[in-house]
Order: C-alpha cells, then sequence, then structure tokens
C-alpha cells in the first residue's frame, strides 16, 4: 500500500488516543503494536505526539533491518 507520508499513522493513533481520552476518560494506556504496527508504535512514542506517554509499550515482531554494509551482506 501507498502512504504518502508515514507521520499520517502517527495522526491516526493520536486520534484514535484523543477519541478514547475525551469519551473514555482515558488516562492510562498501553500500546501493542504488531508488524507494521510496531514500526508505527516505536515512532509514535519516540515523537512528542500524545502528552501523556503510554504506561508500557509491546513490539511484536517488528520490521528491522542493519544499515550499512553490513545489512547489505546479510540481505545477500
Amino acid at each position: 500500500a501507498y502512504v504518502e507520508d508515514f507521520s499520517l499513522f502517527y495522526q491516526d493513533l493520536k486520534n484514535v488516543l484523543n477519541f478514547l481520552k475525551n469519551t473514555y476518560q482515558m488516562n492510562d494506556y498501553y500500546l501493542f503494536g504488531h508488524s507494521m504496527g510496531a514500526l508505527i508504535t516505536a515512532g509514535f512514542v519516540q515523537g512528542k505526539f500524545f502528552p501523556n506517554p503510554a504506561k508500557k509499550v509491546f513490539l511484536s515482531a517488528p520490521p528491522a533491518a542493519i544499515p550499512g554494509p553490513h545489512g547489505k551482506l546479510l540481505q545477500y
């Protein structure tokens, strides 16, 4: 799938959290991301996208790669 800007995923997650906070008075929350969701979750918690951070973050099978020449060698 194509997305013009990856930060759109962060905005979507922020919108969901705002909905939960405003509708259900959610104060504390946990984030769980699997695969691409783990990539989105990891980027989200590293940025300043939401005023109160998650109590815990769980990442399951995030896509990962080793940069540089070693990564190219492992990809081969």
